[in-house]
Order: C-alpha cells, then structure tokens, then sequence
C-alpha cells in the first residue's frame, strides 16, 4: 500500500553523484514560513557551519547554506530569491523538541505529494556532516533527493556557535 505525503523539493545548487540533479527535500508540516527578505547578522567568529543568524521571535536561527554544510561544490549563482524557515524535532529525555534553520535558496522550489514507497537509495557520498541526513530517494526526473536531518544541523550550529562564546 502506497502513501502520499505534502512535501516540499528544492533544487540545490549543487550537484550529486554523477552530477545527477539534486534536491533537498522537506516534509509540508517542517515548513514555518517563507520570506523574500531578511535581516542577516554575522555569524559569530569561530562559526563555520552557518553563514549567519536571523533573529525570529526572541532567537537567533542560523542561516545555513545545505550545500555548504555537507561540502558541495556549488555552482555559481545568484543571490538567494527566497528564504525557507524550516523546523526539525527529535525526541529528547522523553519529550519532542523543535530546532529551526534558515535556508537560503536560489532556485525553483516546487510542492506537491510524493510516492513514500518510492525509491530509496544508498547515501550519497557527501563530503561532510554525511550522517546528518534522514535518506536519500531518486526521482523519476533522474534526479536525487536528499532528506536533511534539520534537528542535528541546528544542535551542531548551536553547538559551534556556544563553543566559541565560552572563555
């Protein structure tokens, strides 16, 4: 029995595995919102997983670039058109915890339902934070997509950007 879940793909700057189209792919209920504009400030010194933080509702979220973070050659582009604020949660001493990233995009970015009993694949070869990834499908376009495991990205910049901010 096949199901149907909302999703949203968006296609990366970068390129997978044979320079096969790749694409992130996020669940409909991860995305909060999405802005045209905002306000970037600079990431803390020693922070290299974000390229900066957006101050939302009393926090400061990261600003992360996907392809950097798991060490992609981009290509070039433009500036971002749009940003996503998506939201990860993971079980934690017994309770379900949220974590939010923002996510620069320049590219199409498309909604609609996905096959689940699609066609899983072996992890793509990524050059960093490999194992912060929930799966890896391919597309009957040909191309690829990548499930980011957004919970662990926003703990790794939290946890980098707390790490540069102690004594």
């Amino acid at each position: 029995m096949t199901e149907k879940r909302d999703i949203l793909l968006v296609k990366s700057s970068g390129s997978g595995a044979d320079d096969a189209h790749l694409y992130w792919l996020f669940s409909k209920s991860q995305l909060e919102m999405v802005l045209r504009d905002i306000v970037v400030q600079s990431a803390p010194a020693p922070m290299s997983l974000a390229q900066g933080v957006v101050n939302w509702q009393d926090e400061a979220l990261p600003l992360v670039s996907l392809e950097s973070y798991y060490g992609m050659a981009k290509r070039a582009v433009a500036q971002p058109t749009r940003y996503l604020f998506i939201k990860g949660a993971a079980r934690v001493a017994g309770e379900v915890r949220l974590a939010m990233i923002v996510v620069p995009i320049s590219a199409e970015m498309r909604m609609g339902a996905l096959d689940i009993a699609g066609t899983p694949i072996a992890p793509l070869p990524l050059k960093e934070n490999g194992t912060d990834i929930h799966g890896t499908y391919a597309l009957a376009d040909g191309g690829v997509a990548v499930v980011p495991d957004v919970w662990r990205i926003a703990c790794r910049c939290r946890e980098e950007g707390q790490a540069g901010t102690r004594p």
